[in-house]
């Protein structure tokens, strides 16, 4: 892969499930940076780039919240218990929707299924 002005030149294709069936759009996702254990890519009808993670890194990102989540309950501040607990939840439903994709399409996850 060439890297012209931080910006790959090539585009991943959209994909889109349809009960159970994978459609490829004529839209494409450009990768702007390396893809590494994360990415910067625009995705097709998006203002600003995202990011994309690999499973295993948003694997470990929560494994570690939640760890920060138990350290932080002995100082019982309800507010910073408040805020870890919401975004433990947001991260949870992410993972669990890579998690669902995975299984879907039959991919292994990269990381052992356990308890977090």
């Amino acid at each position: 892969m060439r890297w012209i002005y931080g910006r790959a030149n090539r585009t991943l294709p959209s994909v889109l499930f349809r009960n159970s069936e994978v459609v490829v759009m004529s839209e494409h996702a450009e990768l702007f940076s390396p893809a590494r254990n994360f990415a910067v890519v625009q995705l097709p009808g998006r203002k600003f780039p995202g990011v994309v993670f690999q499973g295993d890194s948003l694997n470990t990102l929560l494994r570690e919240l939640k760890e920060l989540q138990q350290l932080t309950a002995k100082y019982a501040d309800d507010e910073i218990d408040g805020r870890l607990e919401d975004l433990t939840e947001r991260m949870s439903e992410v993972l669990l929707h890579y998690e669902t994709i995975c299984t879907e399409r039959h991919i292994p996850l990269p990381y052992p299924k356990s308890p977090i």
